[in-house]
């Protein structure tokens, strides 16, 4: 199946019309001025019988370039998301090694373990809360 076979089967369906002549896939013909361009349109558009699923017409064409474009976009949010997840494992690795170096009793306070632990603190009258930088937040009654 080549193009001039389409172009051939088109002109079969624009038996109405008078081919004046064709250049590669475009046709000038002289019809009926009653004839609607929709019309010629929905006749050139005719998929042949030997071509089943063959898209010829640009709504066709549309659908493509949207599947397209959505799985672009579904591509770049998977490489977003890989980056994301890159740094947040990258991020849990570094908090394993810093806990891993320090001691499993804490006697002493230790400013440098509050910096890398605790996000904020906050204190109300009846209880306050621990925000940590891993996203737990631990609420302790007074």
């Amino acid at each position: 199946m080549t193009s001039c076979d389409i172009l051939c089967y088109a002109m079969k369906t624009l038996r109405c019309c008078s081919i004046v002549m064709h250049i590669h896939d475009e046709l000038v013909i002289e019809a009926n001025p009653r004839m609607s361009l929709e019309a010629v349109c929905e006749q050139m558009g005719r998929t042949p019988p030997w071509a089943k699923g063959l898209l010829l017409r640009a709504d066709g064409y549309d659908a493509i370039a949207d599947e397209i474009l959505r799985l672009r976009d579904m591509r770049k949010q998977a490489e977003v998301d890989s980056v994301v997840r890159d740094e947040q494992m990258r991020l849990i690795r570094d908090l394993q090694d810093f806990i891993r170096q320090q001691p499993t009793t804490i006697t002493v306070f230790d400013e440098t373990l509050v910096k890398r632990l605790i996000t904020k603190i906050t204190v109300f009258e009846d209880h306050f809360t621990i925000d940590f930088k891993s996203g737990v937040t631990i609420e302790i009654e007074a």
